[in-house]
């Protein structure tokens, strides 16, 4: 299991342990449930957060009736707050634009592209080796991701199968890799005995691998730096190339591929806001379309 998993799960366990930990199981109501639901909301915990901690007393309390002791499930007579999709607000393309001049001098430049013209999370970037890269081809094979802090920072390999898919690379992006690499070179050369060949695109200044929150502190310095929202995160780099796919007619099934999506619903369910304006293009298509030859009678 992850170690983010992991940190998940206790961080959800903290919340139940601390409002019913000392209770006995014959004394928890559906009323005291429901209570700490209302309290997590009013102390700002998110409806996901909530709705994982609903999922925990309920299987918690369901093993305990499978084993005797209790008669009946409490949380099975609470209703959890509906879960609330986030509003997802990526940068306009300007802001794109300025934050890609911006980095232009930064040594990770090609790490931030990457993001951008790829749209992979920021693990499956940190995660990227020199051989996943084909500049032959053009390509790119994501199949490994980076997660965790520190000493906790683990490889893993894609959540799902449709994780693990190979991108095809812009000319822009494959010649910013190119870039990237003979700077890379260069350090190793300065670096010497220091060096450690971990064979990642993305690293240190002698070798080592990059962890996703020391690139998350970076990106957050660039941004207030570049005079950007501060609230622009990483993440909503690989936002803002799949609104900008959509909207400028890429099919959703490509635009799931690119982004590695388990299922192509997901991706209609977090870009739906983009696709009214394709169903209203789509429309005048088939008007035009179906009417050209058609004369209108008076």
């Amino acid at each position: 299991m992850r170690n983010t998993t992991l940190e998940s799960y206790g961080y959800v366990a903290r919340h139940v342990i601390a409002a019913l930990g000392d209770r006995p199981l014959a004394t928890i109501r559906p009323i005291d449930i429901q209570a700490l639901y209302t309290a997590l909301l009013q102390r700002g915990l998110s409806t996901s957060t909530i709705s994982s901690v609903h999922n925990v007393i309920r299987q918690s309390l369901a093993d305990a009736v499978n084993l005797g002791f209790l008669a009946a499930n409490p949380a099975d007579r609470v209703k959890k707050p509906p879960v609330k999709q986030e509003e997802i607000v990526p940068p306009t393309v300007a802001q794109a634009q300025v934050l890609l001049q911006y980095v232009e001098p930064d040594r990770l430049r090609g790490l931030w592209w990457f993001v951008a013209l790829t749209g992979c999370r920021r693990g499956e970037a940190l995660g990227v080796r020199w051989e996943d890269v084909d500049f032959n081809a053009g390509t790119v094979t994501i199949q490994r991701t980076l997660t965790g802090k520190g000493a906790k920072r683990q490889l893993h390999d894609p959540k799902t199968a449709r994780g693990r898919r190979v991108i095809a690379l812009s000319t822009v992006l494959v010649e910013a890799l190119r870039l990237h690499r003979k700077q890379q070179l260069l350090e190793r050369l300065a670096a010497g005995p220091d060096w450690k060949d971990s064979g990642f695109v993305f690293t240190t200044r002698n070798g080592k691998w990059l962890g996703p929150d020391w690139a998350r502190k970076r990106f957050k310095v660039l941004v207030q730096e570049a005079g950007l929202p501060e609230s622009t995160r990483l993440h909503d780099l690989r936002h803002a190339l799949a609104t900008t796919w959509l909207a400028s007619g890429v099919p959703v099934q490509v635009v799931s591929e690119r982004l590695g999506h388990a299922s192509i619903a997901i991706t209609l369910q977090l870009y739906a806001h983009v696709l009214p304006n394709q169903q209203a293009e789509a429309a005048e298509r088939i008007d035009s379309l179906l009417t050209s030859r058609v004369t209108t009678r008076a």
